[in-house]
Formats: structure tokens, C-alpha cells, sequence
């Protein structure tokens, strides 16, 4: 799993001028500091999200015996449940997976990027590359646990590294949504210019 530090991934945006994106991104880094989670690695996500207050033993317990049973990610059956939001499920899953957190509608996506990377990709894996440099990839996650997703941009990006950011689902819906409309538009412009 690729990885990068807190202090990498804003360097690169601070380097870059993404300043909306550090200054979106600062209250996870506090909230984080705040919360005393930076030195308890190895925290789970139904711990997390305990100790936060977002959940109770109880509720973790009986979640993670219909997973056992259904399979299921912990978190999206906490969420189907009503036991916690989209947003705090993604801030427990920042924190358990030590990801930088990003208000993307704040952030100024590099359609050309997007486009560069299929459909296929983008919408299986709800996934959404950002940013592209020289050296780095930048891509906007909602699922940290996807291997095949990881593996597969990684073939596609041969030596450059990938940071992954999380976005909450509804902020990925909102991008795929409109990712959808730029590639209905490209057609559209392509078959035009046929006629």
C-alpha cells in the first residue's frame, strides 16, 4: 500500500498551489491531533468510532455479528443502520487509515486528468483522479480497502506515486455525476464533428 506522511501530502499541495485543498484539509490535521488518535495506531474502526462517540459498544457489537454474517463492511452497515453519517464514517476511516480527508467540492478537479483514466475505472471503483504531475498521481478515494483498485491505477501509473485522499460518498457522487456529463458532452462533441 503506497502511503505517504500528513506532512508530504501538503507539502506537495502547497507546493503545487492547491490552497483550497490544504486550507479544506486543516481540520483533520487538528481534529486528528486533538483526538489523541496520531499515537494509537493499530486502532480499529469500530474503536474509533466508539471512542469518538459516535456509536456504542452495543451498536459495534451487533453490527459486527451481521457482518460476520452478511459479509458486509463494517461501516456501511453502521450507515444503513443510522448508527453514523457518510462524514463520520470517512473521518474514522482517515484516522484508521492515516489518509488525508478533503472537502472535494473545494477542490479544482483537472477534468483532462479524469478523463485520461476510463470510465470504467473511475465509475466501478468510485474512485477520481484529481491531480497529475511528473511524479505523483493524486486520486480522491471513498473505499481505502481496494485492492484491485490500487493495484490496477498502479499498473496504469507505472513509477509514479499515488496519493490517496478520501472524499465522503456523497461528495463522490456529486463528482461522478458531473464526470458523467463531461464524458456525455465529449461524445457528443466528437460525434458532431463526424456529421
Amino acid at each position: 500500500m503506497l502511503r505517504i506522511s500528513y506532512f508530504e501530502f501538503y507539502r506537495f499541495f502547497l507546493v503545487s498551489g492547491f490552497w483550497n485543498l490544504l486550507v479544506s484539509g486543516c481540520w483533520f490535521l487538528v481534529s486528528l491531533m486533538a483526538d489523541g488518535f496520531r499515537s494509537k495506531p493499530g486502532l480499529h474502526l469500530g474503536g474509533i468510532l466508539v471512542r469518538k462517540g459516535y456509536i456504542t459498544e452495543t451498536q459495534l457489537i451487533s453490527a459486527l455479528e451481521e457482518q460476520k454474517r452478511t459479509k458486509e463492511l463494517l461501516g456501511e452497515i453502521l450507515v444503513r443502520r443510522g448508527h453514523v453519517t457518510e462524514e463520520q464514517l470517512t473521518y474514522a476511516l482517515a484516522v484508521r487509515f492515516r489518509m488525508p480527508l478533503i472537502v472535494l467540492k473545494s477542490f479544482q478537479i483537472d477534468w483532462e486528468v479524469a478523463k485520461k483514466f476510463g470510465t470504467t475505472l473511475v465509475i466501478e471503483h468510485r474512485c477520481f483522479p484529481l491531480d497529475e504531475d511528473e511524479e505523483t498521481l493524486t486520486v480522491a478515494i471513498t473505499n481505502p480497502l481496494d485492492a484491485q483498485l490500487k493495484s490496477e491505477l498502479g499498473a496504469r501509473v507505472g513509477m509514479k506515486r499515488i496519493n490517496f485522499v478520501l472524499v465522503t460518498p456523497q461528495e463522490m457522487r456529486v463528482a461522478m455525476e458531473q464526470y458523467r456529463h463531461k464524458v456525455i458532452d465529449q461524445i457528443q462533441s466528437k460525434l458532431k464533428k463526424r456529421e
